[in-house]
Order: C-alpha cells, then sequence, then structure tokens
C-alpha cells in the first residue's frame, strides 16, 4: 500500500519538522562529510518517494526504477561534457530524455501482467548496466562520466537544494496521488490485483 494513501495532517506536519530538523542539521553539526551524508540521504529520499508513488499506487513492482534515474544521470552527463552544456541546462534535458525512455520503454512493458513487467524492468535495468560497462571508453565504466560542472559549487548551498527538491516533489506526488488521475491509477491497480486472485 502507497504511504501516499495514509497521509494526514499529523504526518504533514511531521514531514515538515523533519525536513526542518535536516535543514538546521549542517549548521548545528557542520562539516563536509555530514553534509555529503545528508545530501546523498535526501537524493535517496525523492528516489524512495517516486518509486512508492508508482509501485505503491499502481501495485505493479517496478524492480528497474534505477534504470530511469540512470538514463537521466548519463544523459546530464553526457550533455554537460561531451556537448558542452551548462548543468542549469542539461539537468531538464536529461530529465526529458529519461522520460521519453520511460515512455518508449514502458508502452510494450505495462501491458505484461502478473510477475512479467517487475521481470522485464529488472532484465532491462540489468542490460543497460550491462552496457555501461561494455562501452566504457564512452560512458567511464564502474569509474562514471568526469569532469561533470556542479550545479552549485558551495556543498551546503547544494544540500538545501537538494532538500527543497525533496520537499517540493512529495508534496507534488503526493497532491498527484489524491488527484482524480491518481484516483484512476489506484483503481487499475485494485482492478489488476483483483484479477489475480
Amino acid at each position: 500500500m502507497s504511504g501516499f494513501k495514509r497521509l494526514d495532517k499529523f504526518s504533514g506536519a511531521a514531514g515538515l519538522a523533519a525536513l526542518a530538523l535536516m535543514a538546521v542539521a549542517p549548521i548545528a553539526f557542520p562539516g563536509n562529510y555530514l553534509i555529503g551524508v545528508l545530501t546523498v540521504a535526501a537524493i535517496y529520499g525523492i528516489w524512495a518517494v517516486s518509486w512508492d508513488f508508482m509501485s505503491g499506487l499502481t501495485g505493479r513492482e517496478n524492480f528497474g526504477h534505477s534504470l530511469f534515474i540512470g538514463v537521466g544521470a548519463y544523459a546530464a552527463g553526457f550533455l554537460n561534457v561531451q556537448m558542452e552544456l551548462g548543468p542549469w541546462w542539461s539537468l531538464p534535458s536529461a530529465m526529458l530524455l529519461a522520460m521519453a525512455f520511460a515512455l518508449l520503454l514502458g508502452f510494450p512493458t505495462l501491458r505484461l501482467k502478473g510477475p512479467y513487467f517487475a521481470l522485464a524492468m529488472l532484465s532491462a535495468a540489468v542490460i543497460m548496466q550491462r552496457l555501461m560497462l561494455i562501452f566504457w571508453e564512452h560512458t567511464g565504466g564502474e569509474e562514471g562520466i568526469q569532469d561533470i560542472a556542479p550545479l552549485i559549487r558551495n556543498h551546503l548551498h547544494y544540500y538545501w537544494f537538494v532538500l527543497a527538491l525533496l520537499g517540493l516533489i512529495t508534496f507534488v506526488l503526493g497532491w498527484l496521488a489524491r488527484s482524480r488521475w491518481g484516483l484512476i491509477l489506484d483503481r487499475k491497480s485494485t482492478r489488476l490485483n483483483s484479477s489475480h486472485v
């Protein structure tokens, strides 16, 4: 069951309080190590809420969620390093490319029923991971793309930017889950799950 379905006013207030604590934590306990750990935690938080929206709301386990994140990350890196686009241009462009890739892969795979959708998405993620290693001259292999221009140079400001994104994305996805579109997704998952009983 999606966490978005169980949200109430208390949960929203607790979430805002947690965001506020995370925002002041690097000021109370200064240090680049803590900022780095909290930044990674906020990025994983964005990953978690997006996965919960897709798989928790629709009831379809997406084991290839990292695939689309990876496509967006590599696209941003290529656009920045190879095409010499600035980070504020390469990042939104990479989001559009990842969205197009998700639609291209989603049309055939979303027709699959039962565990086959989860297996297809997992297979796609594994294939893409192997391709990144095979074409290491272009992708950097296990070390990734080097010399990417930073979005924000100050570590603390970058952390606050990521934390603000986490709050904004959580709010937007929560609002979408309660919208008419979210109810349609929930009804489809109910029908899907009842058809397999």
